[in-house]
């Protein structure tokens, strides 16, 4: 997406017969849909894996190939917003492609087919995800469009939470996952005629043509190489942490559902209160809370890896202190760079890569080091996160105007 689209600068075009309460409501059931679809694989990773005869090492490449259609979709879902009139279409389109492609995968017998699945299913869901936020902000000129925005997420994390629970009782019920991916997939079904029956919001055309101020580069990179370990570390506790209970004996099946939506439910409701204590605590002092809480509750499942208890208590507190790291180190960064539309991209790019990273790493060796594995990725992801913050705190210790050339 070009910078046109998402600085600050930009200036909106009214959105003619468009209703701003409705498309809040639209927006927000398609990220609900697209949280429950996307945290169906998590919850059923091991049934996945005995479907398919494969083991974990080999099931992991689902997040993979799921990440390399987010990174391949970022790319080019940008532009195909920035083109067409009719951008409801391409939004309830992926909406619909993602639904068919979840309906297909607890049928699929071949690891290979599945692994295509998630990777087109990754395609649809980038378009999903930037849809969702471009449109948003093309759509509303109120200056509270933060707000809006972090409901928008806020909204993605309830799909993500109860997922787990909806992936449960259907499998209770129907006495395997079919009939739940079949019910998540259902979910799209709102916000597809609520898009299709209302009008998109028009292209914003941007205000002035102003070069925009040069890059720090070495900042940018500190910034991406954070991300990418901090996404990939939230990815990897998220798509394990379900397998890992089980594993480890410490929780039946039932459990690792419970223990699943509880991270992702304190995780969601974390982002919900990070806005008002972002508005009265700097972020340097916010990320210093967020790691000193992931450093005690992975350091606890570690040192205490026999406790059920431990377990539920650490990843509450992980799922509480994790929330708010990206949107707080998105917002340090903002203080000491100017952000563009492509710089954004390539720092969300990296976040992507992560995702696709550090889950399958521990998917190779979960079963020859152990399901400890999961935790050892998150305490080397944590401190180098912790290295990189401090190294940027030395270089750039006070927040400085962009510089132009």
């Amino acid at each position: 997406m070009n910078s046109s689209t998402t600085t600050a600068s930009t200036s909106f075009s009214s959105p003619s017969a468009v209703h701003p309460k409705l498309l809040i409501g639209i927006y927000y059931s398609a990220f609900v849909a697209l949280g429950l679809m996307m945290m169906a694989l998590g919850a059923t990773l091991t049934e996945l894996a005995q479907r398919t005869n494969s083991g974990f090492d080999e099931i992991s490449y689902s997040f993979v190939a799921r990440s390399l259609g987010f990174i391949a979709g970022s790319i080019l879902c940008g532009r195909i917003y920035d083109r067409v009139r009719n951008g409801h279409a391409v939004l309830a389109g992926a909406l619909a492609t993602m639904a068919l492609l979840s309906s297909f995968v607890p049928v699929m017998p071949i690891l290979g087919v599945l692994i295509g699945l998630f990777l087109v299913q990754g395609m649809a869901g980038s378009l999903i995800n930037v849809g969702g936020n471009t449109m948003l902000m093309w759509s509303h000129q109120e200056r509270n469009i933060g707000a809006l925005l972090t409901g928008l997420h806020f909204s993605w994390g309830l799909g993500s939470a109860i997922s787990p629970l909806i992936v449960e009782q259907m499998e209770r019920l129907t006495g395997n996952i079919n009939w739940a991916y079949w019910v998540l997939a259902l979910a799209v079904v709102p916000a597809c005629v609520g898009l299709l029956r209302a009008p998109s919001p028009p292209h914003p055309r941007t205000a002035s043509d102003e070069p925009a101020p040069k890059v720090n580069l070495r900042l940018a990179l500190l910034v991406a190489t954070f991300f990418f370990f901090y996404t990939g570390l939230e990815a990897t506790l998220i798509s394990w942490i379900h397998t890992y209970t089980m594993q480890t004996g410490l929780g039946d099946k039932s459990a690792a559902y419970k223990l699943n939506s509880a991270f992702l439910l304190l995780f969601t409701f974390g982002r919900l209160i990070a806005i008002p204590i972002a508005a009265k605590f700097r972020p340097r002092t916010i990320l210093l809370m967020d790691f000193t809480g992931c450093f005690l509750g992975a350091a606890a499942i570690l040192i205490w890896p026999a406790s059920a208890k431990v377990l539920w208590v650490a990843a509450c507190l992980l799922g509480l202190s994790m929330a708010s790291v990206f949107p707080t180190m998105l917002a340090f960064a903002e203080r000491r760079m100017h952000l563009s539309g492509k710089l954004t991209g390539y720092l969300f790019s990296a976040s992507s890569g992560g995702s696709m990273l550090l889950p399958f790493l521990v998917g190779q060796y979960f079963i020859s080091v152990g399901p400890q594995m999961l935790f050892y990725v998150l305490i080397v992801s944590l401190a180098i996160d912790a290295t990189i913050f401090t190294v940027m705190m030395l270089l750039y210790p006070t927040a400085t105007k962009p510089q132009h050339v």
